[in-house]
């Protein structure tokens, strides 16, 4: 049989705390975050019957110190009627009395009008208290809010009962929600009857009746005190009590009596003996299972004493089964079906284990025509699961399997074995240890005060903890890695004494098992996990064995990493790597040793291990409609893991002893399939130990513990229709094989793209290049194409070039149905959703959506550009990546007699002027302004003399091949500077632009004639225009002080126009045109040459009287 731990489902989800409206002590508030790290002492499960419910069940722990109560919803899909679900905290003012006097139960009772998780307990004051949860409560969206002000409708208090309590309470348990039991130390019997969930109590003693009456039973009751454990316990206390009906009840005490009681006349009707052997050597969960066979309807009670009984003469250990069968009008001991229950092998096996063994918990239910008996084993902290089916009508036993309940210790592994960066990597991104028990460990290793790490959040806990390290290397001189390594010993121990089971639980078709910090199942193992149902299992289990011995964990680690590289593996490179890891290992002796051990049928199994998964449905890519629950996801992925580690350290150790063989092609084959599959193990260990921040999924998670309930498996693979039906059905082996199935065929082309995409979708280019990009394999259309999107992004322009924008490889990809395979994949904002979708659309012309294409990648490279996470340094070279890609569109568009369209013309214009490509700008403007009226082009036309005269690019305006187009806008050009000029507020820059515009006034026409020798006057009027402008905005200067010397300067430069605008004035033949116009208002008016020169005169009279001589000008 296989186990699953579930790790992490409590801090996975919010949780509501709920306080009594009682007198908490300053002791309590105190000592409040003293339950860090605390487990659970009792735990179990509370199936719901709700059809109309997500909740399947609710997970009940109280830990240790006896007032937190935690319940936890367990769902399988994910409820989209509220926002998310929660778990309710309980914290008592003081302790529950014991670990026994304390009950849950759920009821979806017509008379309570909506389902309800009930809690009955007597705390140390022996106060009687009820809380009531409705199953509403348990979602985040709920409005029906738990506080003090409606306490009337969730929480009952009862006044003190230890006037009732004659003696102390050994143990409460509910019959139903009106009828509690409370058993007395001293024998006595209580019953607590009420009319409704939180109504008060009448209370009722039963009768014990005459104590003769118990000797009629052939005698088996020896002594009126037991000693158990300590505690002065009357041999007659019942330990557990069971309902028959709503008449009667059954009492087991620790005399080993069952006795019926009357419930309303509260007396005993009949005894009946109970045969069990010897002292118990501990106090089971349960003693009594009350099982309906389900073919025959047959009701019986199953009981199994703890204790071990060995035969004296075979020496075979075993516990005695008790069965008895409800009739309609008596109970009867079923002599027939009565047996025994041999203790599983494992505790022979086991060398070190030195300890009573004993029956801790006990499961029957009805599975086809048997009763099926899960037994949970101990001895010490060594707990084994065994299986049993007891055929109800031959009486016939027979056992199934076994399983460890907790996982193998790591503390025998030295820290050499490690990485220095895999052990932190280990505890933060396994999903293995959750945030409890790394608050535990950081309490315990790093001696810090439990309440300043309770107040240490989940997003500071990474930080937290590598500051701690850090800072205790440097003070005490000891090593990080070596440091790390006792603080993962530490975690994992936290880890694995959470793993401890409490009890047994059918949920929802599921064995479930309440751990003391987390969830175990029960499930049929994978062939993977367990090869005992092939023949030659014992022989080949024998040869890994002796390997196991002889190969160190080192020497492991390197064939792991061989095998996990993404190399292909070649004979020669095999052969050699063989010789280097088994020098000095074995001897030739020893390796013949082995090798004859092989044979057809070991082969045969070594085949089937290492060959690919069948699946019983074709793969699909349908997404489903049903979102998994935290729970499911968790139970499924860490399956998963449970499957990948045994199947992994089956396929390293036969490696090995193919390594000792003469490397053949046939050898090659099997290594081959070998490297296949723990090379795709490891992606997809990778994958679960990548988790987003949120269901979002914008980011992933850095600076917290992962959740596997958030890995990118969830958003790449686990949504299939086929994986989450199979998941639902809680089918964990088929499912393993759908996932298996999918990274070993074509599939994982499909995967392993949607992946890397996703990851640059959220900005982790570099995350995706160094995890996952060195699975791409170059030789494969579908995976070079990603290579080059990455390429991209890690700023590999050649890749990208060679792998993206091959037309014929576009169109093979396009035939493939790559794009359309790798499309639901995408998130909703994806940057590449368009280029998918165009490259996927039912358009079968290349000349149509090739041009399209390239333009789409354009907007990509920009989209890029502009990230922050981009360098300001790099981005220029994406937009000339952008500016290339879209010249290839409209050359394209070109090619095929189409006119490209405006808008991949207008990007071109607009990102050339970018990078100052102002060739490429007036390229695309040429294009564009045969498209747009004129009010549109001259917007454009601003747009890119702004550029060329920012940038001092102003002779591309006369020395370019296109001068011959400028020169056909002439006059809008002119206007476009003069605008340009006019508008802008800086006079050191619109002088610039008012020089620039001066120039174009005087040669921007003579493209268009070689005679003509430009617009003299109008260059004048230019230059004339920036000195009236001073004039009027010279006061502004000698206002601000620190303006003053660019006052001076300016005041020098109009010294220099007026030179230039009268000596060109002069150079005009007529006298009658010696004169430029001067703006007036909405009118000119005429300035000659006399008053330009009368101008000039008094501009440097002014200039003598403020600058000193010695200024050179």
């Amino acid at each position: 049989m296989g186990y699953t731990h579930i790790t992490g489902l409590s801090s996975s989800l919010p949780t509501e705390t709920i306080r009594l409206p009682l007198k908490y002590s300053s002791d309590w508030y105190q000592n409040k975050d003293t339950n860090l790290g605390q487990n659970a002492e009792v735990g179990g499960f509370l199936p719901t019957d709700n059809t109309d419910s997500a909740i399947t069940a609710i997970y009940y722990r109280v830990l240790s110190d006896f007032r937190t109560i935690y319940l936890t919803p367990i769902t399988e899909t994910h409820s989209s009627s509220f926002a998310e679900h929660r778990q309710i905290k309980v914290e008592l003012p003081r302790k529950i009395f014991n670990r026994r006097t304390i009950c849950f139960q759920y009821t979806s009772l017509a008379s309570l009008n909506e389902p309800q998780v009930a809690i009955d307990l007597l705390d140390e004051d022996y106060l009687f208290i009820s809380l009531l949860f409705r199953l509403e409560n348990f979602y985040g969206g709920s409005k029906s809010r738990i506080s003090v002000e409606n306490v009337i409708d969730w929480a009952h208090i009862s006044v003190p009962y230890s006037f009732e309590l004659r003696s102390e309470p050994y143990y409460l348990t509910a019959l139903d929600h009106e009828n509690l039991i409370i058993t007395l130390k001293d024998s006595g019997l209580l019953h607590f009857k009420r009319k409704a969930p939180l109504g008060d109590f009448e209370i009722f003693n039963f009768s014990n009746g005459p104590s003769a009456s118990r000797k009629l039973f052939n005698n088996i009751f020896s002594s009126s005190k037991l000693s158990t454990r300590g505690s002065d316990l009357s041999s007659k206390t019942t330990v557990e009590v069971l309902k028959v009906n709503d008449d009667q009840l059954l009492a087991l005490s620790l005399d080993k009596s069952l006795a019926l009681y009357n419930i309303r006349h509260h007396t005993i009707e009949k005894i009946y003996t109970y045969l069990w052997d010897g002292k118990e050597a501990s106090s089971p969960s349960r003693y009594l299972q009350d099982v309906t066979h389900s073919p025959s309807a047959r009701r019986f009670i199953l009981s199994m004493g703890s204790s071990v009984v060995c035969e004296n003469d075979t020496n075979n250990k075993y516990v005695s089964l008790t069965v008895l069968e409800i009739l309609r009008d008596s109970i009867t001991l079923c002599d027939h079906l009565n047996s025994v229950i041999p203790v599983p092998a494992v505790f022979k096996e086991k060398s070190n284990l030195d300890g009573i063994v004993y029956v801790d918990d006990v499961l029957a239910y009805s599975t086809r025509d048997v009763i099926t008996l899960k037994v949970l084993w101990r001895c010490n902290s060594f707990t084994i699961f065994s299986d049993h089916e007891l055929d109800p009508l031959t009486g016939s036993t027979k056992s199934i399997g076994s399983s460890v309940g907790i996982a193998e210790s790591l503390s025998s592994l030295k820290s050499d074995d490690w990485e220095p960066k895999s052990l932190p990597n280990l505890l933060w991104e396994s999903g293995k240890y959750d945030i409890d028990i790394i608050r535990s460990a950081i309490h315990i290793f790093f001696e810090a005060p439990t309440c300043d790490v309770a107040r240490i959040q989940a997003s500071e806990i990474i930080a937290f903890t590598e500051t701690r390290v850090s800072t205790l290397s440097a003070s005490i001189g000891v090593s990080p890695k070596s440091l790390w390594s006792k603080f993962h010993l530490v975690c994992e121990e936290l880890r694995r004494s959470g793993q401890k089971p409490l009890s047994l639980y059918l949920v929802s078709g599921m064995v479930m098992c309440a751990q003391m910090n987390g969830i175990g199942i029960h499930r049929k193992s994978h062939f993977f996990e367990d090869i005992s149902s092939n023949c030659a299992s014992s022989t080949l289990n024998a040869i890994l064995n002796v390997l196991k011995a002889r190969v160190s964990s080192s020497t492991m680690r390197q064939i792991r990493k061989f095998f996990e590289s993404p190399n292909v593996l070649l004979e020669d490179r095999i052969s050699d790597f063989a010789q280097s890891i088994l020098m000095g290992k074995f001897c030739e002796a020893e390796i013949g040793m082995v090798l004859e051990k092989i044979d057809t049928n070991v082969l045969s199994l070594i085949h089937q291990l290492s060959a690919k998964p069948i699946i019983d449905v074709e793969q699909d890519f349908e997404r489903s409609a049903d979102n998994l629950s935290t729970f499911s996801k968790l139970y499924a992925i860490n399956t998963f893991r449970s499957v990948i580690e045994s199947h992994r350290s089956f396929l390293l150790h036969v490696a090995i002893l193919f390594f000792m063989c003469e490397i053949n092609s046939e050898i090659v084959n099997v290594l081959r399939r070998i490297h296949d599959y723990l090379s795709k193990y490891n992606i997809l260990e990778r994958m679960f130990e990548t988790s987003f921040c949120d269901n979002n999924a914008l980011s992933l998670e850095k600076d917290s513990i992962r959740r596997l309930d958030l890995s990118v498996f969830w958003w790449i693979v686990g949504d299939r229709e086929n994986l989450v039906n199979r998941i639902k059905k809680h089918e964990m082996v088929e499912a393993f094989d759908v996932v298996c199935h999918s990274f070993l065929t074509e599939e994982f082309d499909i995967l392993i793209s949607s992946l890397i995409l996703r990851l640059i979708d959220c900005d982790e280019w570099d995350f995706a290049h160094e995890n996952f990009g060195m699975y791409l394999n170059v030789a494969n259309q579908q995976q070079r194409y990603i290579r080059g999107i990455l390429s991209l992004f890690m700023g590999n322009f050649e890749d990208f070039g060679t792998y993206c924008t091959d037309p014929a490889i576009m169109s093979t990809l396009r035939e493939s149905r790559f794009f359309s395979r790798v499309l639901p994949n995408l998130s909703p904002q994806s940057r590449f959703k368009s280029i998918f979708h165009l490259a996927h659309a039912e358009v079968q012309n290349a000349d149509e959506w090739l041009p399209l294409y390239f333009h789409s990648l354009s907007q990509l490279c920009v989209g890029y550009s502009s990230s922050g996470s981009l360098p300001s340094v790099a981005r220029p070279k994406f937009i000339a990546q952008a500016v290339l890609l879209e010249s290839n569109a409209v050359k394209l568009f070109h090619k095929s007699s189409n006119q490209p369209p405006l808008k991949h013309q207008k990007n071109l214009f607009e990102l050339s002027l970018k990078i100052r490509n102002f060739e490429g700008s007036l390229e695309a403007l040429e294009s564009i302004s045969t498209q747009v009226d004129r009010t549109h082009l001259k917007r454009l036309f601003f747009d890119l003399l702004s550029c060329i005269i920012s940038s001092n690019s102003q002779n591309l305006l006369f020395e370019t091949k296109l001068s011959r187009y400028l020169a056909r806008h002439y006059n809008l050009i002119d206007s476009t500077l003069l605008e340009i000029a006019n508008d802008d507020l800086v006079l050191w820059r619109s002088l610039k632009t008012y020089q620039v515009l001066y120039a174009w006034r005087i040669r921007g026409s003579v493209a268009l004639c070689n005679n003509s020798f430009g617009n003299l006057r109008g260059a004048l009027e230019s230059l004339y225009i920036f000195i009236t402008r001073f004039r009027m905005e010279k006061e502004s200067f000698k206002k601000v002080g620190k303006a003053w010397a660019d006052y001076r300067r300016f005041k020098l430069k109009i010294l220099e126009l007026y030179m230039i605008i009268i000596n060109g004035v002069r150079s005009l033949k007529n006298e009658d045109e010696r004169w430029i116009r001067r703006q007036n208002g909405q009118k000119f008016e005429i300035v000659d040459i006399n008053t330009l020169t009368s101008e000039y005169l008094g501009w440097l009279q002014e200039l003598e009287d403020e600058l000193p001589t010695s200024i050179d000008v």
